[in-house]
């Protein structure tokens, strides 16, 4: 079962903060996390955690990899995630605010 570790999560909403793209914060995720276990998987669990959206918002993920050869390019994932994360904005701006 893979255990997700919070301050990842962190990262992740601070990146999205300020305005980083989904693809390059899924890069920086692989090098955090070094995922044993399926790679889009362990992607997509990140960030549902982090953004509190539906394994459906997060589907662009299984059809991109970081070397550029899946069927969606950089900025085709930018453009489905970015659009989720930012509707989830006022939820997870909530938990970046929240003290620790």
């Amino acid at each position: 079962m893979l255990e997700v570790q919070p301050e990842i999560l962190t990262d992740l909403r601070e990146m999205a903060s300020r305005g980083i793209a989904p693809s390059q914060m899924l890069r920086e995720l692989l090098l955090l996390a070094a995922p044993e276990e399926p790679r889009s998987v362990v992607l997509s669990w990140y960030l549902m955690n982090a953004f509190g959206l539906e394994l459906h918002q997060t589907n662009a993920i299984f059809g991109w990899t970081e070397v550029g050869s899946g069927e969606l390019d950089d900025a085709q994932l930018d453009y489905f995630l970015g659009r989720h994360i930012q509707a989830a904005a006022p939820q997870w701006m909530t938990f970046q605010a929240a003290p620790s």
